[in-house]
């Protein structure tokens, strides 16, 4: 029986690749949210570009975000797709500024990625509302199912995505646009195919991305990444386990984040 999600739902997640909208904050959660991301911005004193302090894994940087990562409303919906235990791969902030034109091309979260099987839900989770005028993400249906695509690198004009990975065998006409409420949350496939265009708009989009896979998936080749377990037991031991911070810049938690920003370039996360 499923804790979150409908059946209609589960069978829409693995027809098409993607669900929207699941509802998981209240407004005046999302409302909190959004607060407590306007002081985090204002006390950064680094330059994010090069460092990204706040925005990559900040769950494991301040207590609200790794409380927020284990919602039990947002867990319920990811348990119903992947089963009870659960690991945290990445987290990140997705922000993109007022009349910026900044798009990101279509393409694969996979496609960075060596692990087996490929099973991860990326959760795109709404700070603000998100539709296509500031820049929310699209989505093509049963793209999925085509396994891992060719991509070709195209860093040109305005596409702003890490290395320029673009799949380019998808019809952009049958994309599906993610419009979201503020607490609101999409869930797609590692293999959807997606992107997202400029925000034209005079405010903040803004987002919480989190990837989330089951205990047994193992990584094929690379460094031995740390994760975070968030809900029932890892008995696989393919990941070594991130700490949880007890107060904001816990001091364990600050040493495993500067290690994990010092072994992995930014541009392995994407912001949609």
């Amino acid at each position: 029986m499923s804790k979150k999600l409908t059946d209609e739902q589960i069978r829409h997640y693995r027809e098409d690749g993607f669900l929207f909208p699941v509802s998981v904050l209240s407004a005046a959660e999302a409302a909190d949210c959004r607060r407590r991301f306007a002081a985090l911005e204002g006390r950064e004193t680094v330059n994010r570009d090069k460092t990204m302090t706040i925005h990559i894994k900040p769950h494991l940087l301040f207590p609200w975000l790794n409380a927020l990562v284990r919602h039990p409303v947002l867990l319920d919906a990811v348990e119903d797709l992947i089963g009870p235990d659960i690991l945290l791969y990445s987290g990140a902030f997705i922000v993109k500024e007022p009349h910026t034109r900044g798009v990101f091309s279509l393409h694969q979260d996979r496609w960075r990625w060596r692990m087996e099987p490929m099973t991860l839900v990326n959760c795109w989770l709404a700070f603000t509302d998100a539709n296509p005028a500031n820049g929310s993400v699209s989505m093509i249906p049963r793209s999925h199912l085509r396994g891992e695509l060719p991509h070709v690198l195209d860093r040109t004009g305005d596409n702003v995505i890490s290395y320029g990975q673009t799949v380019e065998d998808v019809d952009p006409s049958t994309a599906v646009a993610i419009e979201l409420s503020a607490g609101e949350m999409s869930m797609h496939d590692n293999s959807t195919v997606h992107g997202s265009g400029a925000n034209g708009t005079d405010a903040k989009r803004i987002g919480y991305t989190l990837r989330y896979m089951p205990t047994h998936v193992k990584p094929i080749g690379g460094p031995r990444n740390a994760v975070t377990l968030v809900r029932g037991h890892d008995r696989h031991g393919h990941w070594d386990l991130e700490p949880s911070p007890e107060r904001e810049m816990d001091p364990v938690c600050l040493a495993a984040h500067q290690a994990m920003l010092a072994e992995h370039a930014p541009t392995k996360y994407e912001y949609l």
